[in-house]
């Protein structure tokens, strides 16, 4: 996910030490999330469980998307045994103390298994990312330590977040109707390491690295460990109209350090809508809505505390041109959300003074084409995301790949 940079280490100068150890005490007791990016502030940046098809509207057909693993209901896209996967990469830029920092994240959002059986109903296995903690950041300072005058590299870096395991199954109860349930376990891992680095020279000017003082280092592995319901309906009131409901109900939710439990929250709650009018063939327009109670994961946050957030998006969806004989299927769209965690917006010596919740503006294309006969079907798409804090922008692009024999 992320490389972190080994410095060998040599040996220390006695008369350093106590003011090493001093400058390393105060390096690693700032907030892990004043280290990331504004959107990963917290447990992590909320990734909107999107399959592909959502994706490329940036949420406009979440509640309509079989590869979605939000609303159970949507599993009956699936008229075939099937088998989806997603990559997506995201780029991110952030301006922290007039300084730019750059970090990409690989990223797999979405794998997940359908079956149908018979002719109404589908269940399926879904693995899709909750929260993403995974980001790094290599900060150069220079600050006095002891008598000297020297350079410090911090080098934080964070690996994980809260995964969603989800068992679902859905059922046609007739025409203009289908139904669905979900059981799902959260389940993750966090692991934060930080190094601190001492040198005479500047880092960013010399390739040479220094070995004359040793570095200092600590690293954390946090587990969760919870579980939720859900229920999804999928409504046709009339032709060419479609509209569509889900909402999860959290459980308890568990951190956990070296089998110790640190503290108990709950996971959130989330309530979805949204609607689809079919224009003309296969020309959909669609919009939705989303709530997520974020809130109640405030047991495991100090600093930077969770707040509930409202999602707002609308796409499309149109035949595109032909290309190579297939005929490819173009999406777009627009969102505005806010994301789960506050952001510190302004520091004293080092320390976040103040909070404000990250707002994301974020604009989606994809393209998809049938392939193998209509067996695999292989979508690409791309996100850029301005956030509202520390002029964060992002770039996204994904490919997902489905399957059906």
């Amino acid at each position: 996910m992320f490389t972190s940079s080994n410095v060998p280490g040599g040996r220390v100068r006695a008369a350093l030490i106590p003011a090493s150890l001093a400058l390393f005490a105060i390096a690693v007791a700032r907030p892990a999330g004043a280290q990331g990016t504004a959107a990963s502030q917290g447990f992590g940046y909320p990734t909107a469980q999107l399959g592909s098809r959502a994706a490329a509207s940036v949420g406009a057909f979440t509640e309509f998307d079989e590869t979605t693993p939000l609303n159970p209901a949507a599993l009956l896209g699936w008229r075939n045994a099937g088998l989806h996967f997603q990559y997506e990469p995201e780029f991110r830029t952030t301006e922290a103390g007039g300084s730019t920092i750059r970090t990409a994240i690989n990223r797999v959002p979405v794998v997940l298994a359908a079956l149908p059986i018979g002719s109404r109903a589908v269940v399926a296995l879904s693995l899709s990312s909750l929260l993403d903690r995974t980001w790094s950041t290599d900060v150069v300072d220079r600050r006095l330590v002891g008598a000297e005058s020297l350079y410090v590299t911090e080098i934080s870096s964070s690996d994980g977040g809260m995964n969603d395991i989800r068992v679902a199954g859905a059922f046609r109860v007739g025409s203009w109707l289908d139904l669905g349930i979900g059981a799902h376990a959260i389940v993750g891992l966090d692991r934060f390491n930080q190094t601190v680095l001492l040198s005479r020279t500047d880092p960013r000017t010399t390739a040479t690295a220094s070995t004359e003082f040793s570095p200092y280092g600590q690293s954390a592995d946090i587990r969760f460990s919870g579980s939720a319901l859900s229920l999804g309906a999928a409504i046709r009131p009339y032709r060419g109209v479609s509209l569509a409901l889900s909402a999860r109900r959290g459980e308890s939710v568990k951190l956990t350090r070296r089998d110790t439990a640190l503290a108990t929250a709950r996971v959130p709650d989330r309530v979805g809508v949204g609607l689809a009018w079919e224009l003309a063939p296969r020309t959909i327009v669609a919009g939705g809505a989303d709530w997520t109670g974020w809130s109640s994961l405030a047991a495991f946050s100090t600093r930077s505390k969770p707040q509930d957030a409202l999602g707002l998006s609308i796409g499309i969806e149109t035949p595109g041109p032909r290309f190579a004989g297939r005929a490819l299927t173009v999406r777009g769209g627009f969102r505005h959300r806010a994301l789960a965690y506050d952001a510190p917006t302004a520091m004293t010596a080092g320390v976040p003074t103040s909070f404000e919740q990250v707002r994301e503006n974020s604009i989606g294309l994809g393209l998809s084409a049938p392939f193998a006969y209509d067996r695999a079907l292989i979508q690409v798409y791309g996100q850029r995301a301005l956030r509202s804090v520390a002029a964060e922008k992002s770039f996204t692009i994904g490919v997902g790949v489905s399957i059906r024999p």
